[in-house]
């Protein structure tokens, strides 16, 4: 692999997070791994289970995501020791929104458009709840599901500790909401409800607890060897746990258990550097976002069209070569539209720092690929 010079010539405070970048990568490789499998097990595709379902549990890269988002928040948006505000609410908002939506939207769009000529019947309603984000519904492209959580994260935190910084504690019964809403009344048939209170919560809040510990603690970070395949191990230690305990994602216990596997890996992330730097692992952190949004077109064109010219192919090498695709589809997608997207707006909007909030001791850090 591609490797830089080792880190300790780099100055840490000017220096993004080499092991964050990493397990971004990583994490959107577990859900396309998930993604390929699951739909190669479609019947209109190749109709067969693989791996005797290992690959399902992929699928918790979503959460190893959500406490990424929640590190990241704090480590971008406030400052060490005092953790007052490095941006205004408005400031916030609209980085988020710039960083989030056009590509989403451009998701959403091409989605629509390759189900459209496939011949699938479109619900429209599902498009629009996904391009807005509406907290109720069923949306399309799936995956959107995330971003829901995501967006409500931002509003909560930008509310509490950056608009009314006398309330900013009060995130934290969001985050510790999950486990409050067990013992209130029953409230599974309340689709609001359990958006708000979604077990997710404790994962944003386990991440951006990392990231207050983080800027509290000093700047010399223990370096170590292989950073990069240790995460990778670690990763697919906690999955093939979440296998042998059968964990799916998306109930309580799963989320706990998702949680704390997440948290110690995030932590290894955050608080190590490694002695190189593998540029191509980088790389991988910094398309995620593009991989994550547009895999589900790229592996559904892939499998239909292998079913169409290869129909004998084993369900194996078909779920490995969609994956890829989505994957090297995500990266092309990031280096042709993401990046160059990105550079339009933010220059277009000129994002800088307001003089009332000046910048911290790690103001040359290149936030735009951290989030």
């Amino acid at each position: 692999m591609l490797s830089v010079a080792p880190t300790a010539n780099i100055n840490p405070k000017k220096s993004e997070i080499i092991g964050i970048q990493y397990l971004r990568g990583i994490a959107a490789l577990a859900v396309v791994l998930d993604h390929s499998a699951g739909m190669g097990a479609f019947e209109k595709y190749f109709g067969v289970v693989v791996f005797d379902d290992f690959l399902k549990y992929g699928a918790h890269g979503v959460d190893i995501f959500f406490l990424l988002s929640g590190f990241i928040i704090a480590y971008v948006a406030l400052r060490p020791a005092t953790f007052h505000p490095e941006l205004t609410f408005g400031q916030f908002f609209l980085r988020r929104a710039i960083r989030i939506l056009p590509l989403m939207w451009l998701a959403i769009g091409s989605y629509a458009a390759l189900r459209i000529l496939g011949g699938a019947t479109a619900n429209l309603l599902d498009y629009l709840r996904a391009a807005t984000l509406f907290p109720v519904g069923q949306v399309a492209p799936l995956n959107i599901w995330t971003l829901r959580h995501e967006m409500l994260f931002y509003g909560l935190f930008g509310l509490s500790w950056l608009a009314y910084r006398r309330i900013r504690y009060s995130v934290f019964l969001w985050f510790a909401a999950p486990l409050m809403a067990v013992v209130s009344a029953d409230s599974s048939k309340n689709e609001f409800w359990n958006f708000l209170f979604n077990p997710v919560n404790l994962e944003f809040g386990a991440g951006f607890c990392l990231g207050l510990l983080y800027l509290r603690t000093n700047d010399i970070k223990p370096t170590i060897r292989y950073q990069l395949g240790i995460l990778v191990a670690a990763t697919l230690l906690m999955i093939s746990l979440a296998f042998l305990c059968g964990y799916e994602l998306g109930t309580l216990k799963s989320t706990i258990f998702a949680c704390a596997c997440s948290a110690l890996i995030v932590a290894l992330a955050a608080f190590t550097r490694p002695v190189k730097c593998n540029r191509f692992g980088v790389f991988l952190g910094e398309a995620s976002y593009s991989i994550y949004l547009f895999h589900p077109h790229i592996i559904s064109a892939t499998l239909r069209l292998l079913k169409y010219i290869a129909p004998t192919m084993p369900p194996q090498c078909a779920i490995f070569v969609a994956a890829s695709s989505g994957i090297v589809g995500g990266i092309i997608i990031h280096t042709l539209v993401e990046k160059p997207l990105l550079k339009r707006l933010k220059n277009g909007f000129s994002l800088r720092r307001t003089s009332e909030l000046p910048l911290r001791r790690t103001e040359n850090v290149d936030y735009q690929r951290l989030v």
